[in-house]
């Protein structure tokens, strides 16, 4: 049986919907993927991105190992096994791709970051478990921003640590707690274009705002299901007009805010036709305005077509 390459047409765009109105049935213009471990198939995959000609890389997080698509889905490469050693993995949770091209993965039960070239060459390893700056208690999302440092989800110390390109440390800053500025559980990273980092609190159900600095600007969400509220929020996306893409993952579903936290869209349900979600973890933008989506429980991935100035 072969992977599923699934391309649907995409039928309308809901112009008529206002902001913040739901649009559940919103189509994926590809799927692919089934749950198994053979090449190009995936166990929960937990993170997707696209480099800048629009190849994907897939965490594919039970399997330990990274996989390579074309843009329509089309099998090229894998790299990575189980295990402690260089370019090994144990349980790799989120990949960025920085402008270069370069491969940031977040390498979550050996609290490590692992950088790689396209081809899956290792180029630099930093990190280890701890709590000393520069160490890490699981290392669950990565976002590079526009001062080309990197910022990474320190989860169970409750904090986010930035690092130059080449794992510098620079500064850190959050502590535990469900105060304004505090974590229980940062599990989502992105950086919009003007340097804000956006912060999926996860088990505080609600995004924070900070400067690159780490001042704390402003926070979204709260636990529940109505549209706006957020249930353990996963990994985040910014696109190029600033909006910021919520994987809301135990509502089954992405959601759509301004950067200032207004709601504009709500889209997928729980199940496992395309355009429906199973606990989504992982969310990016690709080129010529797609939207990826890590389907984890769905074992699959789901590419969305957003565009430059159009909403689902």
């Amino acid at each position: 049986m072969k992977p599923i390459a699934l391309v649907a047409a995409l039928a309308f765009l809901m112009a008529g919907c206002g902001p913040g109105e739901e649009n559940r049935d919103f189509k994926p213009v590809l799927v692919f993927g089934m749950e198994g471990s053979l090449r190009g198939w995936f166990n929960q995959p937990q993170d997707v991105a696209a480099d800048s000609s629009d190849n994907l890389y897939v965490a594919d997080y039970a399997n330990h190992r990274v996989q390579k698509f074309d843009r329509n889905g089309k099998f090229l490469e894998t790299w990575g096994r189980f295990g402690s050693g260089p370019g090994e993995f144990s349980y790799p949770k989120c990949l960025e791709i920085a402008p270069d091209d370069r491969i940031f993965v977040g390498d979550q039960n050996n609290s490590r970051i692992q950088v790689f070239d396209p081809k899956g060459n290792l180029l630099i390893v930093w990190g280890g478990r701890g709590s000393a700056p520069g160490r890490f208690r699981d290392t669950l999302d990565i976002a590079v921003g526009p001062d080309r440092n990197v910022y990474v989800a320190d989860t169970h110390n409750a904090r986010i640590q930035v690092f130059t390109a080449n794992g510098g440390f620079l500064r850190s800053f959050g502590r535990g707690g469900q105060g304004q500025g505090e974590f229980d559980g940062p599990f989502g990273i992105a950086i919009s274009r003007d340097g804000v980092v956006h912060v999926s609190d996860t088990f505080n159900h609600r995004i924070q705002c900070f400067t690159p600095e780490g001042v704390w600007l402003r926070m979204w969400g709260g636990e529940g299901e109505r549209p706006g509220q957020l249930k353990f929020p996963q990994k985040m996306a910014i696109d190029p007009d600033g909006r910021v893409w919520v994987a809301d993952s135990y509502n089954n579903r992405i959601q759509c805010f301004t950067t200032e936290g207004h709601l504009e869209r709500v889209i997928g349900r729980m199940g496992d036709t395309p355009g429906s979600f199973n606990t989504p973890f992982g969310v990016s933008v690709g080129t010529g305005g797609r939207l990826l989506v890590a389907d984890t429980w769905n074992h699959r991935v789901q590419v969305f077509r957003i565009g430059k100035g159009v909403v689902p």
